[in-house]
């Protein structure tokens, strides 16, 4: 699991809630920066995008679907 955040503290929790099934990435507000930090976390395709952020989202805080990568099979 990929899980992309701004807190650092929380990911800090997160990661040592769930040792190696989860890889955090600190977001740094910039998309192009974020993005590519996320695609390098993943090992693999990404199979799965689950977006938690509310329908009112601030500005700086784009969608994920851009960093899923297709697999070469679809």
């Amino acid at each position: 699991m990929i899980a992309p955040g701004r807190n650092a503290r929380a990911l800090g929790d997160f990661a040592r809630r769930f040792g190696d099934r989860v890889r955090t990435v600190a977001l740094s507000g910039d998309e192009g920066d974020d993005r590519e930090r996320m695609r390098q976390a993943a090992p693999d395709a990404i199979d799965c995008v689950i977006d938690l952020f509310p329908r009112t989202r601030a500005p700086c805080a784009p969608p994920s679907w851009p960093c899923v990568r297709m697999a070469a099979s679809c």
